[in-house]
């Protein structure tokens, strides 16, 4: 959230307009300003800073399902987060980071350290920001190497299976409906059916 203390504007100009980019350091020095509020809902994509949407339940509903059937399923040998700080290319200098919903990653690594290619499996649950997680989100993860990026859309009750990552993007997603069991890249005997969420 936004503080209210000092308000900040956030547009974007037109495509032949230079636009003035942040890093995370800028970022965090803000927030020590008080210019955005410490533990703010936001996200940094490629230097500008975008506002996140509020979960409503059917998003809430779906994702601490998939949390609790990927942690249970995969055990010991890999994390499972809900909205880290993900830096995709590493935190020095950054121009990125996203609050995913769900990242899966091994062990070994710490939540700061784990780059777009470290990344086994990355979820957006998506209700009303289906435009973003499906375009401008799916070319930042693309170019930084996530090599398994789902969308789950609860409006549309389909998964959006995106992968094989270039520079300019993924090619057209797998569609996987919700009623149909949908298995990640590295763990394909995990099964996951999104109509089983609770």
């Amino acid at each position: 959230m936004l503080s209210t203390t000092m308000p900040l504007v956030m547009t974007s100009p037109p495509d032949n307009e230079e636009r003035l980019g942040f890093t995370v350091e800028d970022v965090r020095a803000m927030v020590a300003a008080g210019i955005l509020e410490e533990g703010g809902r936001f996200e940094l994509i490629e230097g500008e800073i975008v506002p996140m949407q509020s979960h409503n339940p059917p998003h809430m509903r779906l994702k601490r399902w998939l949390l609790m059937e990927l942690a249970r399923r995969l055990g010991e040998t890999h994390w499972v987060d809900s909205e880290p700080s993900f830096y995709l290319a590493g935190f020095k200098r950054a121009v990125s980071f996203t609050a995913p919903d769900i990242v899966v990653y091994p062990r070994p690594f710490s939540p700061e350290a784990v780059l777009g290619a470290d990344c086994d499996l990355l979820i957006e649950v998506s209700d009303t920001t289906q435009r973003k997680d499906r375009g401008r989100k799916a070319r930042l993860y693309a170019k930084h190497g996530v090599r398994d990026y789902w969308v789950a859309d609860v409006k549309a009750e389909v998964t959006f299976v995106h992968r094989d990552p270039a520079s300019d993007g993924y090619p057209p997603p797998k569609e996987i409906p919700f009623a149909v069991s949908a298995s990640p890249l590295l763990f394909p005997d995990i099964k996951l059916r999104m109509a089983d969420a609770p």
